[in-house]
């Protein structure tokens, strides 16, 4: 009774896994290369039997038919596995008496050699397959030992398992053809013993990716090629190639012949009509030096490892015709030359005839709309002007004048004026205000429809505004780039913006070197501004850029700083006399053209500016260099807040970029505006200008308006124009001005 206790307590201590002893039957699991002691039941006296063959008895080993497997007797007569094999399963006996004995039954695991398979390609973690093409998954599991079963579970769902095959050491497989339900599918093999006792398990993991091909296209000044354009000896060809409805992103590369060009811009966006593709796009701009200039289109998506192509040719009209001209095909070019075998048809001299008398037929009906054309910008130009514009020359201490408008705008757009309505423009007295401003604005603009609008390229979803770049028809040419801005769906629901009369007053602004060219109204659901589009950067651009990387002039050059400076204050200066003013504007909402000219491009009506402020605010950190303390505090904006902004843009253009006031200061209603000291940047004390420091006054009644802060800064620079070759801006515009109010007025919301 005394051996059985110690028997039982010893298979306690042990835990069933290592060592056992008992009088009772044990099952032991080892994985296979582990070691193994199989505890004896006492130290002398004994016997060790495996699969019903003797082994050892005391300390001598029997039977020579297990002598290539390793069994060891150590010390206290417990029998040592070194290595544990599959040739070491089975019963292992030890008998003390004949009443008193222990078994083993040794089970020796084998892990099993896993492969998981997507239609052949087992290497890679991703698969990549066609969008609603099916794919064979197929998982194995061999060598395996006791017995496995496999269970495919994709995206956390069972769907197939399997059951093992008789093969020794176990092999077991499992075959699925599936059909991607999403954009990325989980798959997972999952491998486990067949007996639940053993809870070790084994995994492989994939993933099936879907993709979509793209619809590509090239277009040349917005139209489609191929066919191949013709082109009729324009300045610049702008080349747009896009990439719709792809997945995974799609990557663009463009070629003029064999060599690789960089993009003017890109865009990467989310299609807003499904959320699962992406839209790219590349824009670029080329003038053609052959006769034949081939372009191609290289879209990658690399992810998927796919590659495609689109070619197109831009012929030069000037030597070469093209014939039979079609999507697949185009004929080897023609020349125009004849020779005196030329027979000519019965029917061509008559057919010249005909061409020729709708030739002359066309060509009247454009004189005569460009005529109508004509007159109704006189009309609008001279007559609108007097009802609804005036300003007043207040010549005070301060030499300061301001404006206001004599009555709300008009909603409804402007109308084409018959031949018949037109008065003679009334003369000005003396007393009127004349700025260089010339009214040639109105001549220029045109309505556009739907039909005559491409949108192209999203350049911004904003709060307020959504621009796009696109190309309209004009009757000069056959396809012009431009900027198309509206207001946001958002906004429009409001109603809190007077955009029909905004846009209607931004085709009366004069053409000037610092304003955005305004191309005319668009109307396709929505109202556009269309303005001309500019292949440049910004004004921030510049002044944070170092020289070396920009252009071979320093930023602290006083020529350029002259030019930007008396740029700025024309546009503003124009803007004001429309009655349109900037809420936020900043050096990154100047355009730097190529030329070196500012122009400014996002304006509204004065009455709409504290509403603007109001919308833009939650986007702003609280600072007096974004806005003017009553426009921060109070949603009060005038055209005196816009000083306060153009005097921030000012001293960071001498500044080189740096801020008037501390980055990191939070502007907080009870606190006054810092004062900080009136010092001038050293390198510019040519130019120092102490009427820029009134622009700061808390008071905004006591800062300058822009036509006094212009003439001031006009007189600084013309006496500092020796051996400068920096040339005073003017307009060579004018705008006729009657008197008006001396009332700043001021909104609350």
């Amino acid at each position: 009774m005394g051996r059985l206790i110690r028997l039982l307590f010893l298979l306690y201590l042990v835990d069933n896994i290592i060592s056992f002893t008992g009088n009772v039957h044990a099952s032991v699991t080892v994985a296979e290369g582990q070691s193994v002691i199989l505890e004896g039941c006492e130290n002398t006296g004994i016997q060790w039997t495996f699969r019903d063959v003797l082994l050892f008895r005391n300390r001598l080993r029997f039977d020579a038919r297990y002598k290539e497997l390793d069994f060891r007797l150590l010390q206290n007569y417990s029998l040592l596995i070194p290595a544990a094999s599959v040739n070491h399963e089975g019963v292992f006996v030890c008998e003390c008496n004949t009443t008193a004995f222990v078994s083993y039954d040794l089970i020796v695991t084998v892990p099993p050699q896993m492969t998981l398979s997507i239609d052949g390609n087992v290497g890679d973690s991703v698969h990549w397959a066609e969008t609603g093409t099916s794919v064979q998954l197929v998982c194995v599991a061999t060598h395996a030992s006791p017995a496995v079963h496999l269970s495919l579970v994709i995206n956390g769902k069972l769907l197939r398992e399997s059951a093992p095959d008789e093969l020794g050491t176990q092999n077991t497989s499992v075959v699925l053809i599936y059909t991607p339900k999403s954009s990325a599918d989980a798959i997972e093999c999952l491998a486990q013993y067949v007996d639940e006792y053993i809870g070790q398990s084994f995994i492989r993991e994939m993933a099936i990716h879907t993709y979509v091909l793209p619809n590509i296209s090239l277009t040349a000044n917005g139209i489609q090629i191929p066919p191949d354009y013709q082109n009729v000896h324009y300045e610049e060809i702008v080349i747009i190639c896009r990439a719709t409805r792809a997945r995974p992103t799609a990557e663009i590369s463009c070629r003029i012949e064999d060599e690789f060009v960089d993009g003017v811009e890109r865009f990467n966006g989310v299609n807003q009509e499904d959320n699962t593709t992406f839209d790219s796009a590349m824009l670029y701009m080329i003038t053609p030096r052959t006769e034949r200039t081939v372009i191609t289109c290289v879209v990658e998506q690399k992810e998927a490892d796919i590659n495609q192509t689109i070619a197109g040719t831009i012929i030069d009209e000037a030597t070469t015709t093209v014939m039979n001209v079609s999507p697949q095909y185009i004929t080897e070019p023609q020349h125009t030359a004849t020779t005196a075998r030329n027979m000519y048809p019965v029917w061509m001299i008559p057919g010249i005839v005909v061409v020729c008398t709708c030739l002359i037929v066309l060509w009247l009906v454009i004189i005569a709309k460009k005529l109508r054309s004509s007159l109704s910008a006189h009309f609008n130009s001279t007559l609108d002007y007097e009802q609804r514009r005036s300003t007043i020359l207040d010549r005070d201490d301060s030499s300061s004048f301001r404006r206001t408008l004599h009555e709300p705008p008009k909603l409804e757009l402007p109308d084409v004026p018959l031949s018949e309505n037109i008065d003679t423009p009334v003369n000005h007295s003396e007393n009127h205000y004349y700025s260089s401003v010339r009214e040639v604005a109105s001549k220029q603009s045109k309505m556009y429809s739907k039909e005559d609008m491409s949108l192209l390229i999203c350049l911004k979803m904003g709060k307020i505004f959504n621009r796009w770049t696109g190309t309209i028809t004009t009757s000069t040419e056959a396809n012009k780039c431009v900027v198309m801005t509206t207001l946001t769906e958002s906004v429009m629901k409001m109603k809190a913006l007077h955009w029909d009369a905004c846009v209607k007053r931004a085709l009366e602004l004069p053409i000037s070197n610092h304003l955005a060219k305004i191309e005319g109204i668009g109307i396709d659901n929505s109202l556009f501004l269309i303005t001309e589009y500019y292949v440049c950067g910004s004004l921030h651009q510049r002044l944070h850029t170092p020289p070396d990387l920009y252009t071979d002039i320093s930023p602290t050059s006083l020529n350029e700083v002259k030019r930007y400076v008396g740029g700025i204050l024309e546009g503003v200066e124009v803007l004001h006399s429309f009655g349109f003013l900037q809420p936020g504007l900043s050096t990154k909402k100047i355009l730097l053209t190529k030329k070196g000219h500012c122009k400014l491009y996002e304006f509204c009506l004065a009455d709409d500016a504290p509403k603007m402020v109001t919308l833009h605010k939650p986007e702003m950190t609280p600072s007096f260099n974004n806005l003017s303390p009553e426009a921060l505090f109070w949603n009060e904006y005038t055209s005196a807040s816009d000083i306060w902004s153009v005097a921030n843009v000012i001293w960071e253009i001498l500044s080189a970029g740096a801020s008037r006031f501390p980055s990191d200061h939070v502007a907080i209603p009870s606190e006054p505006v810092p004062e900080l000291q009136e010092k001038w940047p050293n390198d510019f004390l040519r130019i120092r200008n102490d009427r820029l420091f009134d622009c700061w006054s808390q008071d905004s009644s006591h800062r300058p308006v822009v036509q006094s802060l212009r003439s001031s800064f006009k007189g600084i620079f013309d006496g500092s124009v020796e051996n400068s070759v920096y040339e005073i801006p003017t307009t060579d515009l004018y705008t006729p001005m009657t008197p008006a109010s001396h009332t700043n007025e001021q909104t609350r919301l």
